[in-house]
């Protein structure tokens, strides 16, 4: 398996296990530039890294993580209504990762389920909303390049995606004070 080198890849890969196996999600899912849009109900997924990576061999680093998957349903026929369409999506949800490696370089098991909570607010259950969290732990294998040239590449590709020619933002410049 190609080794992770972003943890955008294991997102995308989330979310599109999420929208392939979920029919009311795949239902209101657009797709736009390589990402989903949805509307309701609504996800949102991001990885956390613990910070922590640990050796496991003379290249390779095993980097725990948290993956969250935020569920936003809205139903103006009250919270029954909300919670009889957002239990049931969160237990799909738990089901379609649970034990998944998505094709990607993932520590076995995979994907493990580790908790889900009610995180609506105030201003989400005045605009008829309910919101879940549903935290999943993984981890996923770093490889360092062996070449220095193709280490020096990634962080290319990451500063080339943060400075945009023609954007008119000075991202970096020299400064020239005359003497």
């Amino acid at each position: 398996m190609p080794a992770i080198l972003d943890v955008t890849e294991i997102e995308k890969a989330v979310e599109t296990r999420l929208v392939e196996k979920i029919s009311p999600i795949r239902k209101t899912a657009i797709q736009k530039d390589g990402r989903y849009l949805f509307n309701n109900p609504a996800l949102a997924i991001s990885i956390f890294e613990s910070g922590q990576w640990v050796k496991e061999g003379k290249r390779s680093y095993l980097v725990p993580c948290t993956c969250h998957v935020l569920l936003t349903v809205s139903n103006a026929k009250g919270e029954e209504g909300r919670r009889r369409i957002a239990n049931p999506l969160v237990f799909a949800i738990v089901l379609a990762l649970a034990q998944q490696d998505l094709g990607l370089s993932l520590k076995e098991p995979g994907i493990e389920p580790r908790r889900f909570a009610d995180v609506t607010d105030a201003d989400d259950w005045d605009a008829n909303k309910i919101v879940y969290l549903v935290e999943f732990g993984l981890g996923f294998y770093f490889q360092v390049p062996k070449d220095e040239d193709e280490a020096l590449d990634l962080i290319g590709v990451a500063v080339d995606y943060l400075l945009e020619p023609g954007d008119e933002i000075a991202d970096a410049q020299d400064e020239i004070n005359p003497a």
